[in-house]
């Protein structure tokens, strides 16, 4: 006869099988999702740490570079503004550029200065608006500057070339009259007011006097105050002066284009003044926007 064994299987047993081949499984298999998560949230957290410090110095030396720039510009401007001859040359700031802080992804940014903390949500994101804005006008400024310093240099070129002609008809026509009357002292001529024509010659006699002075005296400046400007101020209008009161045809038909390329000229150099001094705005704005930044940060 074949004996028949039992097996007394206890509530406890049962229990313990089950946890084993089912619960424990799954609890190592959530607790190991839950630390995999934990670990990679910890590391982000922080990897965005060192990505707002170097954001924040980024953004403090580019700062500094933004200072720097607006006195570069406030003496460029002073040199267009005066009488200088030639365009002035516009110093560039070595770390005048977005490329460091442009490295720091958008998503991080956003991360950073909007999610940080729970309050102000509103106030973050405009602080984040004006922080972008101030990237464009950096970018902006920093390859419009040469863009608009060759177009100056280019106009102004422009302009000395077609001042430079009449320049020379001026001083042929000058050197002409005065030629014609050193002949005429030379030769110690006796004009009596009855001769034929002695009027017209006395009266071309004092235009060439006063010419002379007028040339002297301009020729008497040093060369580096014989600048465009200096050229209105001690020879064109003077001459101008005269033309008019001596009635001087031969100057007249050169003068006034004369005085209208100067004209333009300064239109010029003052559309150009303008611009940079909106830039010089600008980027007083881009600084207070990146000092918010920076504020928000820490």
């Amino acid at each position: 006869m074949d004996t028949i064994y039992y097996y007394n299987i206890t509530p406890n047993q049962d229990n313990w099988d089950l946890f084993y081949k089912v619960v424990f499984p799954i609890v190592t298999l959530v607790f190991g999702a839950l630390l995999a998560f934990g670990l990679q949230g910890l590391s982000e957290l922080l990897r965005l740490r060192k990505v707002k410090k170097y954001l924040i110095h980024s953004i403090e030396d580019l700062i500094l570079a933004i200072e720097a720039q607006i006195k570069h510009l406030e003496t460029f401007i002073a040199g267009i503004k005066g009488d200088n001859h030639d365009v002035p040359f516009l110093t560039i700031e070595s770390g005048f550029h977005t490329r460091s802080i442009e490295t720091v992804s958008r998503y991080d940014t956003f991360r950073i200065i909007v999610l940080k903390g729970v309050s102000n949500k509103n106030k973050k994101r405009k602080v984040l608006n004006n922080y972008n804005n101030a990237i464009e006008i950096i970018k902006v400024i920093e390859q419009h500057s040469k863009d608009e310093i060759n177009a100056l240099i280019k106009s102004d070129g422009q302009d000395k070339h077609l001042y430079n002609d009449y320049f020379w008809k001026l001083q042929n026509l000058i050197n002409s009259k005065i030629k014609i009357y050193n002949e005429r002292k030379s030769k110690e001529r006796l004009i009596f007011t009855e001769q034929p024509g002695a009027e017209k010659i006395q009266k071309e006699n004092e235009l060439a006097e006063d010419i002379l002075e007028v040339w002297n005296t301009y020729n008497n400046l040093s060369a580096g105050s014989k600048t465009i400007f200096q050229h209105e101020k001690f020879l064109v209008v003077p001459l101008t002066v005269l033309a008019k009161k001596f009635n001087d045809f031969e100057l007249l038909g050169i003068l006034p284009q004369m005085i209208n390329l100067l004209n333009e000229f300064k239109q010029t150099r003052k559309s150009f003044t303008t611009r940079f001094e909106m830039y010089k705005d600008n980027l007083k704005k881009a600084k207070i926007y990146f000092e918010e930044t920076v504020q928000i940060l820490k």
